[in-house]
């Protein structure tokens, strides 16, 4: 039986939805009055979160404010990543997704980094693994 992915969210300011999500743009649900389907959570994870007094939360913003000059900002991602199966399988729960460029271009189609991001992404790291290791 085919299956596709049915995300309940809305546009901000729409009242359109559900969506089939078939890439971009999103395509507004098909109503068919007769048709009749089931819905199960297939796989789930529970969200997870490092806390702000982690060692490896402290090491990271000195670490980007000494080399940014800036301080740093705590963000929840806006998509996922291995955290949550890092704590639940391998039990580190203290750990955090943080690395070059631009938040707002990860994993985007046009995703790029530049050079320089590497470089200071590079050096905060060595700086908090230092840290963490003393």
């Amino acid at each position: 039986m085919p299956s596709t992915t049915v995300s309940s969210d809305r546009t901000p300011g729409s009242e359109n939805g559900p969506y089939v999500c078939l890439g971009r743009p999103r395509i507004p649900l098909i109503v068919l009055p007769d048709a009749r389907f089931a819905i199960e959570d297939r796989l789930i994870f529970e969200p997870t979160r490092t806390p702000e007094d982690a060692p490896v939360i402290g090491a990271l913003t000195d670490a980007i404010t000494l080399v940014t000059g800036r301080p740093a900002s705590l963000v929840a991602s806006p998509g996922t990543y291995d955290h949550k199966h890092v704590a639940r399988i391998a039990g580190v729960p203290n750990c955090v997704a943080d690395g070059p460029g631009e938040l707002a271009m990860a994993h985007q189609p046009e995703e790029y980094c530049a050079v320089e991001d590497i470089v200071m992404a590079t050096k905060v790291l060595a700086l908090a693994g230092i840290t963490l290791a003393e």
